[in-house]
């Protein structure tokens, strides 16, 4: 089955939030002139108009003397009516609709701010981690209330140790805590640049950062650090608020989701989210454990003219088939649990897959001492599950005993890249002096193949040709559109983490792998699924 719209309504029935200002004046017109209560289909209507223009139609209705036929048929009238939006200085030219307003920084979902103003101008002159860092020191207070256009360009040629320094004296001290301030030394040394914006209940935006990091996402690195924002939302106590209120900053929420959020004059749409689960909560027991990556689809900033971009004149769906066809999974569940494969901190193998030969094949399924198949939750169990083939030259490219980089410190990392040189630099010497070279036995990997998404672990087998990958229908994740093969897709092997095991003691999974690889028979009540 094709999922064609992965936000599209699975429950329409269920009532939809609406804000508590909006419910309040539905419920007393229903009242006041008999009106049935609003179904599902009305309060979605309303909901998607935003709070602002909700209330305007219903005063309007309120106000309106003649007798109502229909509740319904009235609101969608007023809806289709609905005057345009106060244009801007500089038109959009994202796929935003045009008649949404996006929520812009700092601000709340009723007071949205526009992107003129001379101060506004001056912030895009500058490139973006600098824009950012003024915006995070600002704290809650509006751009044009600390300072001047004069007093932003006068920091323009400033390098980052020093630009950090002024800004933090400037702004910094007065508004933000000392735990916001971000001071490095080697802003120029490849990190990677975080970008996190955090959402309170009531809708007011925090930019934080930018925070150095070493590892990377696929995301990051197709689409570059500064176009990736990361937000995250505030969970609200639920003894400090009513359902009313519950249900205005969930449509505050999905308005933002829905229109962006402005950073600066860039504007940021969602494009995927991934739940940290229980060990992102004890993180920040105040903050939701989904993270949200909101991507970079339009600019006005004059260091953003003329400048190339992977994403220009792409809507958000054209954005995500980029990476992977997820369209083509069987469930809107698994839609974004397949799509947040590109959020993994992985190191890119710096091979062309267009020169490998990768084969699928077949999965070896467990069986009883009768040869039946062996079920758990009506499903057969897959004796290699998730388990394919790399070839040993692909393999000696990948550097050995990898941990997952969540696992990993400053140190380990820098060891990580300087093996990885030594291997490319071998390869690059073809066969000589390889043969004292061993390569990791175990390779934990993700690759996005002509919008093929692939997820699973690589045994070294030493009998394949060069330059060839042979993975298990169990490992593909995502299926490739066929009517899209002539898209562009950005191609990648992503490395998450390896594993040497003549140094290291193994697991009992480990060790199934190992056999699997050299074709050794394990009964399979020996294994621990």
């Amino acid at each position: 089955m094709e999922v064609s719209n992965p936000n599209c309504d699975l429950a329409p029935c269920i009532e939809v939030p609406l804000p508590r200002s909006v419910l309040e004046l539905l419920e007393r017109i229903c009242a006041e002139r008999s009106q049935p209560p609003p179904d599902a289909e009305l309060r979605r209507k309303l909901a998607s108009a935003g709070e602002d223009e909700a209330l305007r139609v219903l005063r309007t209705i309120a106000d309106c003397k003649t007798k109502i036929k229909s509740l319904h048929g009235f609101v969608t009238y007023l809806l289709r009516q609905q005057p345009p939006p106060p244009s801007l200085s500089s038109p959009s030219r994202s796929p935003v609709p045009e008649n949404s307003r996006p929520s812009s920084s700092p601000g709340t979902f009723a007071n949205s701010q526009g992107a003129n103003g001379a101060q506004m101008e001056a912030l895009g002159e500058l490139e973006f981690r600098k824009q950012f860092l003024i915006l995070n020191y600002i704290g809650r207070n509006e751009l044009q209330s600390v300072t001047t256009a004069e007093e932003i360009r006068s920091l323009k040629n400033l390098s980052m140790v020093q630009f950090e320094k002024q800004v933090w004296q400037r702004f910094g001290e007065k508004y933000v805590d000392q735990e916001d301030r971000r001071i490095y030394h080697d802003w120029d040394s490849g990190k990677t640049h975080i970008y996190r914006c955090h959402v309170s209940p009531e809708g007011s935006f925090r930019f934080k950062g930018p925070y150095l990091e070493k590892p990377k996402k696929h995301l990051q690195k197709v689409l570059g650090d500064d176009n990736v924002l990361m937000v995250k939302f505030a969970e609200e106590e639920a003894e400090r608020f009513s359902i009313g209120s519950r249900d205005h900053y969930y449509a505050g929420y999905s308005k933002i989701c829905r229109e962006g959020i402005l950073v600066g004059l860039r504007r940021y749409c969602f494009f995927v989210f991934k739940d940290g689960g229980k060990e992102e909560k004890k993180k920040d027991p105040t903050s939701s454990p989904v993270k949200c990556f909101f991507i970079r689809i339009h600019s006005d900033a004059c260091i953003d003219q003329n400048v190339s971009y992977i994403l220009s004149g792409r809507t958000i769906s054209e954005a995500r088939k980029l990476f992977m066809h997820a369209h083509t999974v069987s469930s809107v569940s698994n839609y974004m649990i397949r799509f947040s494969l590109i959020l993994s901190n992985t190191l890119s193998l710096k091979i062309d897959l267009s020169s490998v030969n990768i084969d699928i094949i077949e999965d070896e399924y467990c069986q009883d001492e009768s040869g039946n198949p062996i079920y758990r939750d009506g499903k057969p169990l897959i004796y290699t599950d998730g388990t394919g083939f790399i070839s040993e030259d692909l393999a000696l490219l990948c550097p050995k005993n990898l941990e997952k980089w969540k696992r990993i410190n400053d140190n380990n990392i820098e060891i990580m890249h300087n093996q990885d040189g030594h291997v490319e630099n071998v390869a690059e010497m073809g066969h000589h002096g390889t043969e004292t070279l061993e390569p990791p036995m175990l390779i934990q990997f993700r690759m996005f193949n002509k919008g093929r998404a692939v997820k699973g672990t690589f045994l070294v087998n030493k009998k394949l040709e060069p330059k060839t990958i042979k993975i298990r229908h169990s490992m593909v994740k995502v299926e490739p559109d066929r009517k899209l093969l002539i898209n562009q897709t950005s191609d990648s092997l992503e490395i998450v983490g390896t594993r040497c095991l003549q140094y290291q003691p193994i697991s009992l999974h480990e060790l199934q792998l190992v056999c699997i690889a050299v074709s050794l028979p394990i009964h399979p009540k020996s294994l621990s699924y």
